[in-house]
């Protein structure tokens, strides 16, 4: 079973699945940021923020999803290719929503959107900028803010896990010597 396991096939599958976890570990990294930038500091009470189910969703899981993400000692070769699959859960989510918000499904609250910033029928609308009643920007614009930012974490993250690998091996090598 141990020889099945250093197959080509199963090594490619390995780290098929490693590349996943990198896009998702991204994915939920913008959660993160998305939830302690945007929502929590400027959503009234109807977004029921502050929950345990809230936190644990938007504070704990990321966390400990990128720290399982840089313990792991796993070397994975990410390219720009890598990179850019970063933005498929993203845009993916967003088309979705889109389809959704334009059929005015509710998402709760009564609205037909499930953050201010893809409010699709705000006074900015889709391309436009606001300044009342609160400076706002069209739901284009913040994919496209979304997107640069999506793309600087998953660049550094595929910058520095090659680093986290070897600090883990070294780790894991200098426990050996010490056993």
């Amino acid at each position: 079973i141990n020889s099945l396991r250093h197959t080509p096939k199963a090594l490619r599958f390995r780290e098929t699945l490693y590349r996943f976890k990198y896009v998702f570990t991204v994915a939920i990294t913008v959660t993160f940021l998305v939830f302690s930038l945007l929502l929590a500091p400027f959503a009234d009470e109807s977004y029921n923020l502050f929950s345990l189910n809230s936190y644990l969703t938007h504070i704990f899981s990321p966390a400990f999803a990128v720290a399982d993400f840089f313990t792991d000692d796993y070397p994975l070769r990410l390219s720009k290719k890598h990179v850019l699959a970063t933005i498929i859960p993203p845009l993916s989510y967003y088309g979705v929503t889109m389809l959704l918000s334009a059929l005015r499904v509710d998402f709760g609250r009564g609205d037909n959107f499930p953050y201010l910033f893809i409010d699709f029928y705000s006074p900015a609308g889709l391309f436009g900028f606001t300044l009342s009643p609160v400076p706002s920007m069209g739901a284009v614009y913040w994919v496209i803010a979304f997107t640069s930012l999506i793309w600087s974490i998953a660049f550094l993250y595929a910058r520095l896990q090659p680093f986290a690998v070897k600090a883990r091996r070294a780790q894991k090598n200098k426990a050996l010597d010490f056993a």
